[in-house]
């Protein structure tokens, strides 16, 4: 039985019937063996005072946004000062370009593996706790979820693209959309993006919505507020990157907190990160190998590049949130989420 806590003064519950805790006399009702919510209460576990987590947030981010990147920093330097097969860089920009996106996609990745490492040291022996604390409220990580949300945003997918293409979409959204041929650059990087996109969109994933959800839910037990903090947190570090400078602040904002939001929502609801982690993955891959935007963070050979001035935000709303809900209604019904809500109490 995996053990569940009260939310109240975080001792271990047991069944007892008063449905009361035994240490601060919290009232709880018992549903299905006390297996409610594992996910979100697994920040009482372990050490979990607030300077816990200040001081964990802090050595994941350096970990990952100082050191991680050292390795990307100190090639664009050579690159200023050597010739390096024709790769260019500006150490200002940390944008990698030349004859092949292999190099500058794997340097780019590389803080993702850094910062992956950094919060599991951090999880285990500083909190306490397991990592998989962080990943599900299940016994164990379910990856059918995972592979489920990822065929069901490929599917979403192509078929946002076929439409795209036989109606041809582009040209009313201002834009081109421009085909390439498969290249053997582009083979290689499908290698290391199948390989690295699962760390780079799993690491984000347990970040935002699961270390640090875990550790607002302290503040607040507000699922409301969860979802929305940590989704504008997600969404303001998104300003680093160069697309909202290029296309356009509003309607890029708008996208990434639309699917922050919907990652939070599904990770809530479903007590675990699997589906999120499944649907981030898929989503990146999709950008990085089918349709990419000409000026992205991480450039890449993808088959179709999106030509566009700026985004609009009309043109951006709609597709979006119904591929949102459609997706959503997909997860809904294949892990009877609504059935669940129905028959659901608190503690």
């Amino acid at each position: 039985m995996i053990p569940i806590f009260c939310t109240q003064c975080g001792v271990k519950l047991v069944k007892t019937p008063e449905h009361t805790c035994l240490s601060c006399g919290a009232p709880y009702r018992i549903t299905d063996g006390l297996t409610k919510e594992i996910f979100l209460q697994a920040d009482l576990q372990g050490r979990n005072k607030w300077w816990h987590w200040v001081i964990g947030i802090f050595t994941v981010v350096m970990a990952w946004q100082v050191i991680g990147t050292m390795p990307l920093y100190f090639f664009c330097i050579s690159t200023r000062l050597f010739s390096i097969y024709g790769f260019q860089c500006a150490p200002s920009q940390l944008i990698v370009r030349g004859p092949s996106h292999v190099p500058g996609f794997i340097l780019t990745m590389f803080p993702f593996i850094i910062g992956t490492i950094t919060l599991a040291i951090v999880v285990r022996w500083f909190h306490n706790k397991s990592f998989a604390t962080l990943l599900t409220g299940r016994k164990r990580f379910d990856l059918s979820r995972t592979l489920f949300a990822m065929a069901v945003v490929g599917t979403m997918s192509a078929i946002s693209l076929a439409l795209e293409l036989f109606a041809n979409v582009a040209p009313e959204n201002e834009g081109e959309l421009i085909h390439n041929r498969i290249s053997y650059d582009w083979a290689a990087l499908a290698f290391f993006a199948f390989t690295l996109v699962p760390v780079q969109a799993g690491l984000e994933e347990v970040f935002f919505r699961g270390y640090l959800l875990q550790g607002m839910s302290l503040v607040s037990r507000s699922k409301i507020f969860l979802l929305f903090s940590t989704t504008t947190i997600f969404t303001a570090v998104h300003l680093a990157n160069p697309e909202p400078w290029e296309y356009g602040v509003l309607p890029y904002l708008f996208s990434v907190f639309a699917l922050g939001t919907f990652m939070g929502l599904i990770t809530i609801l479903d007590d675990g990160l699997e589906l999120a982690i499944g649907f981030h993955t898929a989503n990146n891959l999709w950008s990085f190998l089918v349709v990419g935007l000409e000026k992205s963070a991480i450039p890449t050979p993808a088959l179709f590049i999106l030509k566009i001035d700026d985004l609009n935000i009309g043109h951006a709303i709609a597709p979006i949130l119904i591929q949102l809900f459609v997706i959503f209604i997909a997860f809904a019904w294949r892990y009877g989420w609504f059935a669940k809500l129905k028959h659901r109490s608190g503690y």
